[in-house]
């Protein structure tokens, strides 16, 4: 079961893509070469809220396009950007400080959320675990980094699968997709199908995944 773990709509602001459109483009130019069962909408925690969907609003499109849609969060942290997976409201109980969520803090109380963080773009500089890696034992409660993406370049992406192979992560594969045409780019391929939000949690803690990328 293949998916898309980081995906951004309209609601981000640096996207203008409506999330049928992206479902549409699978359908047209991946589901059937691929066997893409779904994706994740990421969107950016902007302005102190969440900007996305709640997740009753995706059922419908899920029903039109026969795809999956779990939701998750871009945190901004002093330790570069987390992927957030698994939606609460307690998120707001997190500290900031100045404008920036504590990444230490956010990966040691998600299982206490039922959530996950993992870093995204881990080779990319100042947003990247690569430019954080002198507080990379304070964050060693995560066991998960995003290992490809597809708005990263190769160099940045060997320097994530190297440091996953280094330290024993798992990696997830998520696009960064902010166009159409970019979706599916990078992916994760689960080893079991995934009902809901929760068990695509359950499944990510677990390990029973891995990243790959392909040619668009």
């Amino acid at each position: 079961m293949i998916y898309d773990l980081h995906v951004h709509t309209h609601l981000s602001s640096d996207s203008s893509v409506k999330p049928e459109d992206y479902l549409a483009w699978i359908n047209c130019t991946q589901r059937d070469q691929i066997g893409m069962a779904g994706l994740v909408f990421v969107e950016h925690y902007e302005n102190n809220k969440y900007s996305g969907q709640p997740a009753d609003d995706y059922r419908l499109l899920e029903e039109r396009f026969g795809l999956k849609i779990f939701r998750g969060l871009e945190l901004d942290t002093d330790c570069g950007h987390l992927l957030y997976y698994g939606l609460t409201s307690r998120l707001g109980n997190l500290k900031m400080e100045n404008g920036k969520f504590l990444a230490r803090e956010v990966i040691e109380k998600t299982d206490k959320l039922y959530s996950i963080a993992v870093p995204a773009h881990p080779g990319r500089k100042f947003t990247g675990l690569v430019s954080y890696m002198n507080k990379l034992d304070e964050l060693t409660p995560f066991r998960v980094i995003e290992q490809l993406n597809g708005g990263s370049t190769m160099e940045e992406n060997k320097w994530a699968t190297t440091l996953a192979l280094q330290k024993g992560f798992r990696g997830i594969g998520g696009s960064d997709a902010h166009y159409v045409t970019q979706v599916g780019k990078c992916l994760t391929r689960f080893t079991v199908p995934l009902k809901n939000e929760e068990d695509f949690i359950y499944h990510l803690h677990c390990g029973n995944y891995d990243a790959f990328c392909i040619d668009t």
